[in-house]
């Protein structure tokens, strides 16, 4: 989508705006520079646009280490607001149609036994991490069922049970690790281990209305390949290749491309490194001024239980279902 210097027509303030056009011109630098490219105006702008992440460490120049959620979930929010030129047209809304997931979400009264529905939307699926929770999927299904209180017309509390189901599957899927909790009023880094996959199927978090129209689909595509036409392969997309933009839907099934790990006790503290995928398999780590190359094995060792570097957030990219075998590549914003 391209994103022009003066904007005309949305409600995006200056601050947001600024922010927008700084991303476009670093992801414009990474994409025709073979140096390395130093983010000093887009850290900038992007302290200029949240105050917070201006903050100091007391009297000194050295800024304060900020969550790297924090800054993800910002910048997001900015994309798709000013990246949102016609709220009717979906395709208007790129940032939505690559991050958004939307829940269909079940309140049951445990009482007599009522049910409240509605829709909530995100841009990250959340992993709580407890005794309870072993791996990744377990923390998923902690985290779309839960026990929740509701006061009544009377005043009277309420437990609900309320269920969250995926209605709509975003072409990203953020998972977001819950190892912040806050104890005494001061926050501590749960390290325990949680495994994570290279491969996540999502289909049982989906709702029944989806997983239907996955399985047809799947169930049209073996039909074909059956009958003498195009492979099952030829129509899913590997997650290697560009997002189809026409004809297609994601499959229930999502590859890990990149992630982000922790070192430290705090989200205010310790470091922060970016893991992605490269093609023929490999991973690299960008630690500052460092880029190394690591193995599959390496990638999924970072999943806690200790000191040092572990997942803190998790990008997992859709494996594709296409009419045309043709990926556009659309890049700029």
């Amino acid at each position: 989508m391209h994103y022009p210097d003066n904007v005309q027509g949305n409600a995006a303030g200056k601050a947001s705006h600024d922010l927008t056009l700084a991303t476009k011109s670093i992801f414009n630098e990474l994409d025709h520079s073979d140096l390395p490219v130093l983010p000093v105006h887009f850290l900038e702008t992007l302290r200029e646009s949240v105050p917070q992440f201006k903050e100091k460490e007391g009297d000194t120049d050295i800024y304060r280490q900020q969550d790297a959620e924090e800054c993800w979930s910002y910048l997001v929010n900015t994309l798709s607001e000013t990246l949102s030129s016609e709220p009717s047209d979906p395709a208007a809304q790129p940032i939505k149609k690559l991050f958004e997931i939307e829940f269909l979400k079940r309140d049951c009264y445990e009482v007599n036994g009522d049910e409240t529905t509605a829709f909530e939307t995100t841009y990250n699926l959340g992993c709580p991490i407890s005794d309870d929770v072993k791996d990744l999927r377990e923390g998923i299904k902690l985290h779309l069922n839960s026990e929740v209180e509701k006061i009544l017309d009377n005043g009277q509390p309420a437990h609900y049970k309320s269920k969250l189901a995926i209605n709509k599957l975003p072409c990203y899927l953020v998972i977001k690790f819950g190892r912040i909790c806050t104890e005494g009023g001061e926050q501590r880094k749960i390290k325990d281990e949680v495994p994570y996959p290279l491969e996540l199927n999502v289909l049982e978090f989906c709702s029944d209305e989806l997983k239907q129209k996955i399985r047809s689909c799947q169930q049209g595509l073996i039909g074909a390949e059956n009958a003498g036409g195009t492979s099952l392969d030829g129509h899913v997309m590997s997650s290697t290749a560009d997002m189809c933009t026409d004809g297609s839907s994601p499959t229930s099934l999502y590859d890990l491309v990149a992630l982000v790990t922790h070192d430290g006790d705090t989200p205010n503290s310790g470091h922060y490194v970016a893991w992605v995928k490269q093609e023929g398999g490999y991973w690299t780590d960008y630690d500052d001024a460092f880029a190394t190359e690591h193995k599959e094995e390496d990638v999924l060792n970072l999943c806690g239980g200790g000191d040092g570097p572990m997942a803190y957030m998790c990008l997992y990219k859709a494996r594709m279902q296409c009419n045309d075998a043709a990926m556009p590549r659309e890049r700029e914003i």
